[in-house]
């Protein structure tokens, strides 16, 4: 079967936090990662549809890198939850996610081309 997705994903297990449209605040981690989105270990009460705003927590204290971006859940599954990226806030953020991309793509090649030929995520 070939892949049909349209971004790589690579393999990473961070901490997310994740807001939900109750204003609840959620701790996480993250499975994989991809351009588009994001796959979290199971979340309790989320519901596919649903749109939350995200935090990827990389590094601790002062220092630490906070990617800012906002989603919406598509796929609930028994052990893990899909989250799509719809946005991110700010510049900053989007340049994180790339790096991080790049950084973890086991063909950090085709994830190179990827970000360059795609124009469909922005900095909001």
């Amino acid at each position: 079967m070939s892949e049909r997705r349209e971004f790589v994903r690579v393999p990473l297990r961070v901490e997310i936090q994740v807001r939900g449209e109750d204003r609840l605040t959620v701790q996480a981690r993250t499975c994989d990662l991809s351009l588009r989105g994001v796959r979290v270990a199971r979340l309790a009460d989320v519901r596919a549809g649903q749109d939350c705003e995200l935090r990827l927590l990389l590094g601790e204290g002062e220092g630490a890198v906070r990617v800012e971006i906002l989603g919406r859940v598509v796929r609930c599954g028994e052990d893990d939850v899909g989250i799509e990226f719809l946005g991110l806030h700010g510049a900053e953020s989007l340049d994180h996610l790339r790096r991080l991309v790049l950084h973890n793509a086991p063909d950090a090649r085709r994830a190179e081309e990827e970000i360059r030929g795609h124009r469909g995520l922005k900095p909001r």
